[in-house]
């Protein structure tokens, strides 16, 4: 009997100290993954809150995205599942986090993450990107995309899509996270972002010697070739044509020293010097000569002109032209144009005029936008250092249509002295919101800077800074026509050299 009792206590004491082992397993397993679906032993009450209970954290399998889905139970996830294509912005505090895929149409008024992508819709056949005011590239085939890299505060991303029905922009305002609690965000970054386009160094090297080498080598070009011109003259008739497209981070390069020179051979009739059609190319150090137009860019975004010389053109130079946006002229010569027709005989030609937005003026090609239901929008181009002289029409002349470009910096010499087309100036502004600043120079037949509105709602918001006449001017500095708005003409323009002063409009700053 008294063994009895003994073996009973036994097999108790046995069955409690399994059952607390159980216990122990089972709060062990009780935490661990629940990819089978199923519990291995005892667990705690999910939270009403769906907030994590303490002791969580990066070394919990629970909460590594690689071993688990979000609980549907959790509220606020905004994960994507795995057949999105893009992430929709939250209202929360934290916004798209940083990394993600963000669909253009969801992106106006979001906060953000940096780096992003943002993704066009379906449907679109090309795209151009600007950001801020700055071009960033344009896309001509999928994916319809562009990552943006940005400081925390308010930006804009402006997108231009062609599809098939016609042309659609959307301008997003959007806000990147990243300010401290409380403080206020930087305000968007100003219009008028000309730049410089970036340069690269190449990824395939091309030499040619010849023209018909020079013109195989222009129509195979791929992005990141540097196509290098021998000295010698190539003679481009049949003209030139630089067709196909680079890109933003490897743009295709010709480039030759002066010596290396393009022509036609003819200023009074005969095609362009070279006229570029494809967008991100960058000429770079050869010459231009005897040619009815020196170097026209059509539809060209972002391509960057330096170090050239183009003279002896029988009308204009340099022609950004049919939305040419975001390009560049730098350090360069550009002379004697007009030599065939003086009235259309500008050095740098920026946009084009309203009458040839649209077909309807008789033109078989319209350089505005929409099939001219637009202006032309040349926006956003640079011109700066370059030496301008014995122009017959304008030295530079920026057209009704274009908007915040900057013309920084350069020598004039008896720029826009034909009178012809009004042209009797060293640069005319009928766009919107350019800054002209640092520019210098003699001789002109009428003023050195003008400002007209030639088309409603254009020749507003320009600024002259810092310009000086050193001679042979016999009008202003800067005259400003009645009918424009917003214009200011900074105190710091130095009059020395023209006969009727700084401006008729008072000076300001």
């Amino acid at each position: 009997m008294n063994l009895d009792r003994r073996t009973a206590g036994l097999v108790a004491a046995a069955a409690v100290v399994a059952l607390l082992a159980g216990l122990l397993i089972g709060r062990l397993l009780g935490g661990g993954s629940d990819d089978s679906g199923a519990s291995s032993g005892p667990t705690a009450a999910p939270s009403s809150t769906g907030a994590p209970t303490a002791g969580t954290g990066a070394g919990n399998p629970s909460l590594d995205p690689s071993s688990s889905e979000p609980s549907a139970s959790e509220p606020g996830s905004s994960e994507p599942t795995g057949s999105e294509p893009a992430t929709e912005p939250s209202s929360g505090a934290g916004g798209v986090p940083a990394g993600s895929r963000v669909p253009l149409g969801q992106l106006d008024g979001a906060t953000v993450g940096s780096p992003v992508t943002v993704v066009a819709p379906s449907g679109v056949d090309e795209v151009r990107w600007v950001l801020d005011g700055d071009f960033l590239e344009k896309d001509k085939k999928a994916p319809f995309e562009v990552p943006l890299t940005t400081t925390p505060g308010k930006h804009q991303l402006e997108a231009r899509m062609e599809t098939s029905s016609g042309r659609t922009d959307v301008d997003a305002t959007f806000t990147v996270s990243g300010t401290s609690a409380g403080s206020s965000s930087p305000p968007p970054a100003p219009k008028g972002g000309a730049s410089v386009p970036p340069q690269s160094a190449a990824l395939r090297q091309v030499a040619v010697s010849t023209t018909e080498q020079l013109r195989a080598a222009l129509a195979a070009a791929k992005p990141g070739d540097r196509i290098t011109m021998a000295d010698g003259t190539y003679t481009g008739d049949p003209g030139l044509e630089a067709a196909p497209d680079g890109t933003r981070e490897h743009p295709i390069v010709l480039a030759g020293s002066r010596r290396a020179v393009i022509t036609t051979g003819q200023t009074d009739g005969g095609a362009y010097g070279l006229h570029v059609t494809g967008s991100y190319w960058q000429l770079d150090g050869f010459t231009v000569r005897n040619a009815k137009k020196g170097i026209v860019l059509d539809g060209s975004v972002g391509s960057l002109l330096k170090d050239l010389d183009v003279g002896t053109i029988g009308q204009e130079a340099v022609h950004f032209r049919s939305g040419s946006a975001g390009g560049a002229i730098i350090d360069s010569s550009v002379h004697d144009t007009g030599l065939k027709s003086p009235q259309f005989g500008e050095g740098v030609y920026v946009g084009s005029a309203h009458s040839n937005w649209s077909s309807d003026a008789g033109f078989t090609r319209p350089y505005g936008e929409d099939g001219g239901a637009g202006p032309d929008r040349s926006d956003h181009v640079l011109v700066q250092g370059n030496h301008i002289y014995d122009t017959a029409a304008e030295g530079i002349d920026v057209k009704e249509g274009t908007t915040g470009g900057k013309i920084l910096d350069n020598t004039f010499d008896e720029a826009g002295t034909s009178g012809e087309n009004k042209g009797d100036s060293w640069v005319d502004v009928k766009g919107n919101d350019w800054l002209v600043q640092g520019n210098k120079g003699r001789g002109t037949l009428t003023d050195a800077f003008q400002v007209h509105n030639e088309f409603s709602g254009w020749g507003n918001g320009n600024v002259f800074r810092k310009n000086v006449v050193q001679g042979g001017v016999p009008g202003y500095v800067v005259m400003v026509v009645k009918g424009t708005s917003g214009n200011v003409v900074s105190c710091d323009n130095v009059a020395s050299g023209a006969a009727k002063g700084r401006s008729n409009v008072p000076c300001s700053g």
